[in-house]
């Protein structure tokens, strides 16, 4: 099956993702900030109560295979407030199935939970399909939109933040990841 474009081009179905607005969450307000990621589609909308101001795609968790047993590196679910923002920050561990790793000076790091963040990625080019350690990779270029759009805000002169909960912007994380 193809898609046709606006500008007369045709795309085959495996190479387009179609992202539906998803409905304000109960408790969010109705000019909040808010984010949505959906693993399956590997997707992330940031929103502004009802209204979506900004799309694109992430690459989340991996799942090494469909063998539960196996170590895995799914992107925890549920709902969240990004914690911390790091304009640079390292990242690193010592049990992934692919090895240890360490990258110093990940630009636009946001945690939310423990050592889960949304940030940079320069070291792939996988948007759109699972390929992080548990984290919500995203592009360069969209990471740092998504860092100075999102609360907790850091101030001009500085390099990190951590700000009381009320300022602190909702992520919801839902959908199952694919296999890969």
């Amino acid at each position: 099956m193809y898609y046709l474009g606006s500008d007369g081009q045709y795309f085959r179905d495996r190479d387009v993702r179609r992202i539906d607005a998803r409905p304000r969450p109960e408790g969010v307000g109705e000019t909040e900030k808010w984010i949505d990621v959906d693993l399956g589609l590997q997707s992330l909308v940031a929103y502004e109560g009802d209204r979506p101001v900004f799309v694109t795609l992430i690459s989340s968790g991996r799942i090494k295979n469909e063998n539960v047993e196996e170590l895995n590196h799914a992107t925890p679910t549920g709902e969240f407030r990004l914690t911390s923002k790091h304009l640079t920050h390292t990242m690193d561990g010592d049990n992934a199935f692919d090895g240890p790793y360490s990258v110093d000076d990940v630009p636009y790091v946001m945690y939310f939970q423990l050592a889960y963040a949304i940030h940079s990625a320069f070291w792939h080019d996988s948007f759109g399909r699972p390929k992080s350690h548990g984290c919500v990779n995203m592009a360069p270029l969209d990471a740092r939109w998504m860092f100075r759009w999102a609360g907790p805000h850091v101030p001009r002169d500085g390099t990190a933040a951590t700000r009381p909960p009320r300022t602190r912007t909702r992520l919801f994380i839902r959908g199952e990841t694919p296999h890969g």
